[in-house]
């Protein structure tokens, strides 16, 4: 009975080691490089415009066997867009500034293909849970300046959905690099006459434990 209860007992400890040894985690934090697009071209000359934000939050991966692995990760994004619009005309003549402004909580969902010990491709589902929404406006028209502040969470949808893709690598020491690029695949308005889309970049650093 005691050698049973022994042999139990290593065997737990061995499953447990092997586990441990398979499941990493660790904090990670980087930029967002994000624009906004519109499927009506006056719209999304008006809206359209690379904006730099900020990328922070935390991932878990369990890697079941050599080449392949599971991750999610927790991740508060900035997102939107920053451009200048301009127009002229005998009567008018019209410029805009616009600076919309979007917090997101993403919690992608991957599947890592690792090419060699350390690299991994990488592709997945990404749910998105807008935090805040604001559209910074300045114009000037005919000499004249305005500045406004609107808040677009009422006309935005809460939850959206994107493809991610992309690529990493991790360190002997477990410094892990992280390229994605995120397809957004839902409309980001709830109800208007043109589709508004997310397309964001990612560069993140990290550390597994």
């Amino acid at each position: 009975m005691k050698k049973i209860i022994l042999i139990l007992l290593a065997v737990i400890i061995a499953v447990s080691a092997s586990a441990q040894d398979k499941f990493s985690f660790g904090p990670k934090v980087g930029f967002s490089f994000s624009d906004l697009h519109a499927d009506h071209e006056e719209t999304n000359d008006r809206l359209s415009g690379l904006k730099a934000g900020l990328t922070i939050g935390a991932f878990a991966e369990y890697r079941a066997i050599r080449w392949f692995s599971v991750s999610a990760d927790v991740l508060f994004t900035q997102k939107g867009s920053k451009g200048d619009y301009s127009y002229t005309s005998p009567e008018i003549s019209m410029s805009s500034k616009n600076n919309i402004k979007l917090n997101y909580i993403d919690i992608p969902v991957l599947a890592n293909f690792y090419v060699t010990k350390r690299l991994a491709l990488k592709a997945g589902i990404q749910p998105e849970f807008l935090m805040g929404a604001k559209h910074k406006i300045t114009e000037e028209q005919n000499g004249e300046t305005q500045k406004e502040t609107v808040d677009l969470k009422d006309v935005m949808k809460t939850c959206n959905f994107s493809i991610p893709v992309g690529i990493s690598y991790t360190f002997k020491m477990g410094f892990v690099v992280d390229l994605r690029y995120h397809i957004g695949c839902t409309d980001l308005l709830k109800d208007g006459e043109y589709k508004l889309t997310n397309r964001v970049a990612t560069l993140t650093v990290g550390w597994k434990f």
